[in-house]
Parts: C-alpha cells; sequence; structure tokens
C-alpha cells in the first residue's frame, strides 16, 4: 500500500495523500482586489477614453510600539488597507483600486502630487511568517487537539538597503479579465519607510494620473467586438469596485460568435505537483514553493482549492480517493492564495493505518 501528496492545477481545483490541489484562474483574476470607496477617500479628478486622473487621501495611520522577541518596532496600521507585503518585508498598507481599460490598451501611471509627513523614527515591524505546528505530547491526532500556532518575524533584505520602501509611490500590476472588461489594479502606497533613517514617511494627498497607451504588438486570442448585452446584476459592482465606470460600459468586448468554443470541449489539462508524506505529522506548504514549480502563476481562490486524499491499495489493484480538511493561512485576508501565504495539512503515513 502506498501513499503520495500530489498537487493538481486546472479550472477547478484539487490536492491529494495523494493531495490535489485544482485552481480556478478566471475567479481569481479580480476578486483579491480591496479598495476603498471611491466616494470616501478617493475621488475622480477628471476621465475621458485617453487617461484617468484621481486624488486618494489617506488618514494618518496609527503606529502602534509593540516589542518583539525584546526588540522595539512600530506596527503600521491604516483603515480599508490590504497588507500584501512577503514575510520578512517592512508590514506596510496598500490601498488597491482598479481602472477599465479600452480594448487593445495598456496603463502607464504618473504620481501628478504628493504631499509627504515625516510621522516617526523607528523600526517598521517586518511581515511575520505564520507555522503552524502540533505540540510533541499530543498522541491522539489533531482531530484531538489543535496545531499550536507560532509567529515568526525575521527581517529581510529590505531592512539592510539603503532605499525607501516601497520604491515607487504608485504602481499597478498585470492586466486582469473580469468578464468582458480589462482592468489594472492600482498599487498606492499611503505609508513608506526608509530603513537607512528609520522614518516612517505618510503621504496624506497622492494625486495618479493613468495614462491609456497601445499595446505594442498584435494582440493575440479570436477577434473581439463590443458587448452591448445588459447586465443588470453586475453595475451595481461595477460602479462600487471599477474607477472610471460606467465610462468603461463602453469597454466590452466579447469573441466574434463564429470564433467561440462550442458548449462541450475537453477538459482542461491537469498539472500535478506530487510531494512525499515520509512520515505522519503537519505539513506547512507556501505559495512561493509552489510557484517555483512553474505549474501556475497568480493569485488562487481559497474557494476554488480541495483537498483531497489519494491512496493505492495493492490489494485491490486500485486507487481510491477522499476528500481531506486543511487550514488556509491566509496573511492579508484576501481570500486568495498568493504570496505570503501558506496551507496547512494533516499528513498520515499509510503503513500506519495498519498499527
Amino acid at each position: 500500500m502506498g501513499t503520495e501528496v500530489r498537487l493538481q492545477q486546472r479550472v477547478g481545483a484539487k490536492f491529494g495523500l495523494g493531495f490535489l490541489l485544482f485552481f480556478s484562474f478566471c475567479t481569481a483574476t479580480v476578486g483579491r482586489v480591496a479598495q476603498a470607496d471611491p466616494g470616501t477617500d478617493v475621488q475622480r479628478i477628471s476621465e475621458s477614453d485617453e487617461e484617468v486622473i484621481f486624488e486618494l487621501r489617506a488618514p494618518r495611520p496609527e503606529l502602534i510600539p509593540v516589542i518583539v522577541e525584546g526588540r522595539d518596532y512600530l506596527e503600521v496600521r491604516l483603515p480599508d488597507c490590504t497588507y500584501p507585503a512577503a514575510p520578512g518585508a517592512p508590514d506596510l498598507p496598500v490601498k488597491e483600486l482598479l481602472v477599465a481599460l479600452p480594448p487593445g490598451m495598456e496603463p502607464v501611471v504618473t504620481v501628478l502630487e504628493s504631499e509627504t509627513e515625516i510621522l516617526a523614527a523607528g523600526e517598521v515591524l517586518p511581515k511575520p511568517k505564520q507555522r503552524y505546528i502540533l505540540p510533541p505530547d499530543n498522541e491522539l491526532g489533531i482531530e484531538d487537539q489543535l496545531p499550536a500556532f507560532q509567529m515568526e518575524y525575521v527581517e529581510g533584505a529590505a531592512y539592510e538597503g539603503h532605499r525607501i520602501v516601497p520604491a515607487q509611490l504608485v504602481g499597478s500590476e498585470f492586466v486582469r479579465h473580469w468578464r468582458h472588461l480589462r482592468v489594472a489594479p492600482i498599487l498606492v502606497h499611503p505609508v513608506r519607510y526608509d530603513p537607512q533613517s528609520g522614518q516612517v514617511i505618510w503621504h496624506p494627498r497622492i494625486r495618479v494620473r493613468v495614462t491609456f497607451v497601445r499595446s505594442d504588438g498584435e494582440r493575440s486570442g479570436p477577434a473581439e467586438v463590443p458587448y452591448p448585452v445588459s447586465e443588470p446584476r453586475w453595475e451595481k459592482l461595477f460602479h462600487e469596485r471599477i474607477l472610471n465606470y460606467p465610462r468603461a460600459r463602453a469597454y466590452k468586448t466579447s469573441p466574434r460568435a463564429a470564433l467561440r468554443a462550442p458548449l462541450w470541449t475537453e477538459p482542461d489539462p491537469v498539472f500535478e505537483i506530487r510531494l512525499a508524506v515520509d512520515a505522519t505529522g503537519i505539513y506547512e506548504v507556501d505559495f512561493e514553493d509552489l510557484e517555483t514549480t512553474g505549474a501556475f502563476t497568480g493569485d488562487l481562490a481559497w474557494g476554488d482549492l480541495k483537498l483531497v486524499v489519494r491512496d493505492y491499495d495493492d490489494t485491490e489493484d486500485e486507487i481510491s480517493e477522499s476528500e481531506a480538511a486543511f487550514l488556509a493561512m491566509d496573511e492579508d485576508g484576501d481570500g486568495f492564495f498568493g504570496p505570503g501565504d501558506a496551507l496547512i495539512f494533516y499528513g498520515q503515513d499509510a503503513w500506519e493505518c495498519f498499527g
């Protein structure tokens, strides 16, 4: 009898003793964006089919003195922000906004104006790495006692550098597809940190221009045409999440009907990563470890992950599968399996089943 851990990727998901993990990229493209309501601290100054100008006003962040492992740090907190830093980097807030793009265009981000204020001097708390460990005196198994929770605070290379973190006040991520729109996440950093001087830098006002420029090269894929179909159930969400909506309604496109895929198609190919379970215990799988395999890229919705035990019974010469539980370590709380996140599962050596 044999046991394996297997990681799979396709549109849908799985994880497997074989542990198989599938991912849905269509739902992972946009859902991770968390932004402020444009009517509160984000104001659209102007918008057209060539550019969008907006201004973000950030409240004064809260700097909380904390002591971690005998060292003094400042914990930075700002409402309605995400904290996507990788473990070991300064744990700083980020505002993430969506701008819809006209067909065939890409975004170019420019900071037009910004205000700066030095708040304090000290070391910013690094992003911790979370780990779960099973207490050594637990002999009853994971169902009877929860694993211990452990936070590891280790300063990364950014603390030894001489550049402000992050280097850019505003940037953009890769363009994503949301239904019939192409959207660009715009990342605004209202709080930054200078590791050389120890200064915490606050930007209470930032004015940004997002210019639409023609993409280099020809677009791949089927020809597209405007998508005039009304989508009333999506309108409210588009208004709340997309900075230049409803103007962006005119940017919706759809493949030409003659080029659309048939109703029934072959299943998407499955990519598997096999992880050996050498002994019974708690296993942690980091997103970065899986990303290095090249099997997938981008953030993955936790709802699209499923852990499955795959076991081979040599007495029956067959493979069985059953679903198992796993613990999602969603460090930034965005609902996606991405950088800095991990998943925890309890793996059991197959031979112990006969003990």
